[in-house]
């Protein structure tokens, strides 16, 4: 996933859309959680406007704990948050329904008080508030 733009746009409209897709439908098998993990680490490499698009899909998946990921860090860490900060608002929503142990939310506090700073919409910003209260970042 570590390419160009317009390499990865490639790259996503001759496969990865179309498998993830057809993953979302159970073709050829269901997902398993490792799998649902690995996918929601491919987000953290997109660029361009692959990223907003890739988490539409990715918040269709079904719910299953981050176990090994650093995610969050990683997003945290990358201008997507700037770029994308409603797509990442979205993907931390879909993150906070998976039940994931405390440590999958490394830099997550972080990550939410820099989004609480964008300009995003001020219902996002009360549920991101939320999210932070109920998964008890400090």
């Amino acid at each position: 996933l570590h390419m160009k733009e317009e390499g990865q746009r490639g790259w996503w409209e001759r496969w990865l859309k179309r498998y993830w897709e057809n993953r979302l439908h159970g073709v050829p098998k269901e997902l398993g959680s490792g799998e649902i993990e690995c996918m929601l680490e491919w987000l953290s490499c997109l660029q361009g406007n692959l990223f907003p698009e890739a988490v539409d899909l990715a918040v269709c998946m079904p719910k299953a704990p981050i176990q090994r990921s650093l995610l969050v860090s990683d997003i945290e860490q990358s201008d997507l948050w700037q770029r994308y900060p409603e797509a990442v608002a979205k993907l931390l929503f879909y993150l906070g329904e998976c039940e994931s142990p405390s440590y999958a939310w490394y830099k997550g506090k972080e990550l939410i008080d820099k989004l609480l700073a964008t300009n995003i919409p001020g219902g996002l910003k009360t549920k991101l508030n939320e999210l932070c209260a109920t998964l008890g970042l400090e």
